[in-house]
């Protein structure tokens, strides 16, 4: 059998025979780190563990305690979570499963609700089928196989999905017994990798977002590759649900809604406009120092404007539906951009006048679907601290780096220590 050199991330090179996998690479060099790896990148291209190399290339582990480790350890144990409901519950059917922060969530159609004691029961047949330690199997099927498979199966919702993928492309699943997904992947060897999570809530969410198909029930959940990394998010969780805003929002008469006044639009209570007054006046200080101008918008406008920005060509389903006024098209604002064009457009420049800035609190409205409404981060209401700058070519670096210097400006001052820019 042919040789392949494989480079690992110190730069030592490695001979093996063609046809080894990542993992029997990890095996080589230690038996702990053939325990801790989840997947591997073969010259930057993530993939299993268990895939076949056969040339040379640059080779780097992963186990579940970095980044894309632990981003194959959350999105296998949303399969693995769906595989333990589909046991408990054979007539449900599974939808999508990705990843999103340091958790996971699956979505499923089923005719009743998920109750804790559902939860609890599903966590331990998630921890039945991970010591089983199956393993978990990649294959490649093109279009009709893929339909096939899956509407044999009885999952309408994966059929809907192979639907919208091109005929020509190919198409991956998963299988860990009797369990089969589809997926891009990658995913970790076995089930028995998976150890230490934790399910956490259920919710209702529409297929695909939209209120006008099922409701379907979703679980959220998390894992991590060590017991004491579970325990310190699951800690951390608990901290902030104490600073939930939704939960201080209330108990300190910040803001309210009503159901007469309508979803996602805050009534915000004295104590409300009062930290309102006070950031407004903190950053129109601020603001003026960096040599911007106040502004003011209308809450209403012309259709016309949005066609000729190319708003309304991107954003329409995101916006409120247009009211007739007199044989016009007009919208309740969703963005300040085209009317500070307007504002810039009013009177002559020259050179002379740039750079121009202006800024405005303008008050705009979004038709956030009533499943992604979430206190008061997704609203469909909302003031919208907005600025626009006006410069040369010449300008722009500086201009750039002055936005960035006025964030930092906020930063100290409420004590913000970590971010990214």
């Amino acid at each position: 059998m042919s040789q392949i050199k494989i480079t690992l991330p110190d730069k030592s090179d490695r001979s093996f025979d063609s046809g080894i996998t990542p993992l029997e690479v990890a095996q080589s060099i230690g038996e702990r780190l053939a325990q801790d790896t989840v997947a591997a990148s073969i010259n930057g291209e993530l993939v299993d563990a268990t895939t076949q190399i056969t040339q040379d290339c640059e080779l780097t582990l992963h186990t579940g305690s970095t980044n894309e480790g632990h981003d194959v350890l959350l999105h296998s144990t949303a399969h693995l979570m769906a595989q333990a409901v589909k046991s408990i519950w054979p007539n449900s059917q599974i939808t999508i499963g990705p990843t999103i922060e340091n958790r996971f969530y699956y979505d499923f159609d089923i005719e009743e609700t998920f109750s804790d004691d559902d939860l609890n029961k599903i966590e331990n047949k998630m921890k039945d089928i991970a010591k089983e330690n199956l393993s978990v199997s990649r294959s490649e099927l093109d279009h009709d196989q893929a339909i096939k498979l899956f509407d044999k199966r009885g999952e309408k919702y994966k059929v809907e999905i192979i639907n919208e993928i091109d005929s020509s492309d190919q198409i991956s699943a998963y299988q860990q017994g009797d369990f089969i997904d589809l997926c891009r992947g990658p995913h970790v060897p076995s089930t028995g990798k998976i150890k230490y999570f934790k399910l956490l809530s259920t919710s209702g969410a529409y297929w695909r977002g939209d209120e006008k198909n099922k409701m379907l029930q979703r679980i959220y959940g998390t894992v991590f590759s060590s017991k004491k990394e579970l325990k310190d998010y699951l800690h951390f969780l608990e901290e902030a649900k104490k600073r939930d805003h939704r939960k201080l929002g209330k108990e300190l008469n910040i803001y309210t809604f009503d159901d007469e006044i309508g979803p996602g639009l805050p009534l915000w209570l004295p104590n409300g406009a009062t930290i309102i007054d006070e950031l407004e006046k903190l950053a129109k200080e601020t603001e003026g120092k960096h040599g911007y101008k106040q502004v003011r918008t209308p809450h209403l406008t012309k259709g016309d404007l949005y066609k000729k920005s190319g708003h309304l060509d991107l954003y329409k389903d995101s916006m409120y539906p247009a009211m007739d006024v007199d044989g016009v098209e007009y919208y309740v604002k969703p963005m300040n951009c085209p009317h500070h064009h307007k504002i810039y457009d009013a009177t002559p420049k020259s050179y002379r006048d740039l750079p121009y800035r202006i800024a405005e609190y303008g008050t705009c409205y979004r038709y956030e679907k009533s499943g992604q409404l979430f206190g008061l981060m997704r609203v469909r209401s909302m003031q919208m601290n907005d600025a626009h700058i006006y410069c040369s070519k010449t300008d722009f670096d500086k201009e750039f780096l002055d936005v960035c210097n006025m964030y930092l400006e906020y930063f100290e001052i409420f004590g913000i220590e970590k971010y990214e820019m």
